[in-house]
């Protein structure tokens, strides 16, 4: 639903962090309840990751059925970069957030 973008499909939290060590995405969508690697573990995987190689870090929407931990609420309280997204997830709502994130990156890095 959004021209231009393309879409990586990780089964858990390890492959989302193989998958961007390739490709370095500028969004990723993660679930907080996943197998082998959870969305707190790979989010602060990804900060790691980050901060070692001096990457940009990726715009995280967190998804969840359950209450989100404290941890990933402070993570996206006052930052317009990450937000959470309470299932079940809407259609609209998930390419609305995607969207957002997307023109959040685009206003952090303008073409010269």
């Amino acid at each position: 639903d959004i021209p231009g973008v393309t879409v990586d499909c990780a089964a858990n939290g390890a492959e989302a962090i193989a998958s961007f060590h390739i490709k370095h995405h500028s969004v990723l969508i993660l679930d907080i309840s996943m197998p082998v690697m959870n969305g707190e573990e790979t989010f602060n995987e990804l900060k790691r990751i980050c901060r070692e190689k001096k990457w940009e870090m990726p715009a995280i929407i967190f998804c969840t059925g359950f209450t989100p931990p404290a941890s990933i609420m402070e993570a996206i309280s006052g930052d317009s970069q990450h937000c959470y997204l309470p299932k079940p997830v809407s259609r609209e709502s998930l390419v609305n957030a995607v969207r957002n994130r997307l023109e959040y990156y685009d206003l952090s890095h303008p073409k010269a």
